[in-house]
């Protein structure tokens, strides 16, 4: 479920960036769609950062969006 959310997360339009956490604690965050490449074969994928990272999708434990909620206008 969780690669297909990825998939999702990764089209969507406007992007909006996201985190990735991975079961080792590790996470990677994700500002550029096209910085970021899944694997044919579905199980892995690649960050392209400077240290360029390569994890499998089944080691992901969650997708959180990095986008903060607005304040409500202050009514003086």
């Amino acid at each position: 479920m969780l690669g297909r959310d990825l998939r999702e997360m990764l089209v969507k339009d406007p992007f909006d960036p996201f985190r990735i956490r991975l079961i080792n604690g590790d996470f990677h965050d994700v500002f550029d769609p096209v910085a970021f490449y899944i694997y044919r074969d579905g199980n892995r994928c690649f960050h392209a950062t400077q240290d360029g990272n390569l994890f499998k999708i089944d080691a992901i434990v969650s997708l959180e969006s990095l986008l903060t909620e607005s304040a409500p206008p202050v009514n003086e």
